[in-house]
């Protein structure tokens, strides 16, 4: 299975495709813009397993897109990173960075976002975000499926730092 055991599951990323989190109508910041970290002590790691803390920094992007780094140091001082600049289309991409993934964010009811990620030993990964009334928190619920049919359930708290 992907060492995403070690890596907090780097979707985290992915995981800023979150419900009700569109940019705002009138003018306003998107929500999602800023720099957030894993809240390790609140999240649920799949049995057996930790996240590593990581960091998502979320650029402003075009209205449908998303641009963001998802970047992680593991206890042996080992860096993952990873990015997703482009549309909100369903569309499977090559993300840059370190990892080999693949990625996608498939827009779907009420402003929520399903995004996709796809290690290089097939383990793929589907999430769903939501944020707080506040925009300051989101809490993530997702599965991962790995080559061998063996699902695996998780819950990320996401707190923004700026």
């Amino acid at each position: 299975m992907a060492k995403w055991g070690n890596t907090g599951l780097a979707a985290c990323l992915l995981m800023l495709g979150m419900g009700g989190a569109a940019a705002a109508q009138d003018g306003k910041t998107d929500p999602r813009v800023g720099t957030w970290t894993l809240n390790i002590a609140e999240s649920i790691a799949p049995q057996g397993k930790s996240f590593a803390p990581f960091t998502s920094i979320v650029r402003p992007s075009a209205r449908g897109s998303i641009d963001f780094t998802y970047r992680s140091e593991l206890a042996d001082g080992t860096v993952e990173e990873f990015g997703y600049q482009a549309k909100i289309d369903g569309v499977l991409r090559d993300l840059p960075g370190n990892m080999g993934l693949k990625g996608s964010m498939t827009p779907m009811a009420d402003g929520v976002i399903l995004s996709k990620l796809v290690w290089p030993d097939g383990t793929t990964e589907d999430k769903i975000c939501n944020m707080d009334a506040a925009f300051k928190r989101q809490i993530c619920i997702g599965s991962m499926l790995s080559p061998q049919k063996d699902i695996i359930f998780f819950k990320q708290v996401l707190d923004k730092r700026s």
